[in-house]
């Protein structure tokens, strides 16, 4: 849909054209995105009472005709149209683009609506591009945030020595900083990590954990002697724990190989790309955090309403997790709009955890926790 999609009447209380407004990739290559976080905000929209809920329009952040983003065109037009809540955008580069344009628009006197409108962000800005300008506020499914309580988690199990083994490019290296600046904070040493890629990571995985150095001291040795010697390579012993980030193909590869070097014995964590609801002898042993949408036991309320949702909007399986982004994003706009959340102040639970705005606005979620053990998924308590 484009600007001015389709909306509902707006209940009397209301001004007139007030709206909540969407920001997202409906047309072009994102669209299919698009289309996920579009029906899990209609899903949260359809399940509020109609009286006195916030009439709700959908903006392509996508020209048809040239497939370039237009989220400035697109955050004025809404913001015209009396918006008094915008979700979105969703794509890094659009959020610092509608950053950019936000301040000038915010501070403007709405001509419908009245009211401080905000705009919630469904993604971060990089930590370069500075302090977000008041009223935008930041919720995504961050896997640094991810990174971060495995490492929480793992200090307050006594795993204190670390190895980790991460997707080669931005998204491997902006997760494992994350992870080692916890750990360290919290007491921990990594102590040492490689990037992976491919299909073959049996070289990165002798050096994390010393079967290269080991099979060196056996050549230093062999070459001192002047004789061969029966030998046998062994992993550093020292390693307590290992984190193993990325999505579930390279996983399972990266566990093979492990196992093949004599590592697989090794505790280990990754963030929640690697579950894709398959559970099986590949990620025995797995640790791992994610929204309650993904792992909630058959019995909880999150599950039931799951259920619901894919009863009502088909299978929602490889896309729930986005879903589940935007069925959360329209209730934290209206705890925002009503109150019922403040920076520092107030928590609703969603379908991506437990949610709270903290004093740099940005939602953060209390996640749950979960492993796989005898090829099945469990749910685990609290962080120990």
């Amino acid at each position: 849909a484009s600007a001015g999609a389709a909306t509902t009447p707006a209940p009397a209380t209301l001004p007139p054209g007030a709206h909540g407004a969407a920001l997202l990739p409906l047309s072009g290559r994102n669209a299919a995105v698009g289309a996920q976080l579009r029906d899990g905000l209609l899903a949260a929209w359809f399940a509020q009472p109609a009286e006195g809920r916030l009439p709700l329009r959908f903006y392509d952040t996508v020209s048809g005709t040239e497939g370039t983003s237009v989220v400035a065109d697109r955050l004025a037009a809404a913001r015209a149209a009396g918006a008094v809540s915008i979700i979105g955008p969703l794509l890094r580069e659009d959020v610092i683009a509608a950053a950019g344009a936000w301040s000038g628009l915010a501070a403007d006197a709405p001509t419908r609506g009245g009211g401080s409108p905000t705009l919630l962000a469904l993604n971060f800005l990089p930590t370069e591009a500075g302090a977000a300008p008041a009223g935008l506020l930041q919720f995504g499914l961050s896997p640094e945030d991810e990174a971060r309580a495995i490492a929480r988690r793992a200090i307050a199990a006594g795993q204190r020595r670390a190895v980790a083994l991460v997707p080669a490019g931005d998204w491997g290296q902006r997760v494992l900083r994350a992870f080692r600046e916890e750990f360290e904070a919290g007491g921990g040493t990594l102590l040492a990590s490689r990037p992976v890629q491919g299909r073959d990571h049996s070289a990165a995985i002798r050096a994390v954990l010393g079967i290269d150095a080991s099979r060196a001291r056996h050549q230093r040795l062999q070459s001192l002697l002047g004789s061969s010697l029966v030998f046998q390579p062994r992993r550093r012993g020292d390693v307590d724990v290992l984190f193993l980030p990325g999505q579930p193909a390279q996983v399972r590869q990266l566990r093979a190989q492990l196992k093949f070097e004599s590592a697989g014995d090794i505790p280990f964590y990754s963030t929640a790309d690697a579950w894709d609801g398959r559970a099986d002898g590949d990620l025995e042993g797995m640790v791992f955090p994610d929204m309650p949408w993904m792992i909630a036991p058959a019995a909880d309320g999150v599950a039931v309403l799951r259920a619901q949702s894919q009863a009502a909007w088909g299978d929602l399986r490889g896309r729930g997790r986005l879903f589940a982004l935007g069925h959360d994003a329209w209730l934290v706009q209206e705890a925002l709009r009503t109150g019922r959340l403040a920076a520092g102040r107030g928590e609703i639970p969603g379908v991506t955890g437990a949610l709270a705005l903290d004093d740099q606005r940005r939602v953060r979620r209390a996640l749950s926790w979960a492993e796989i053990r005898s090829s099945t998924l469990r749910p685990l308590d609290d962080p120990p």
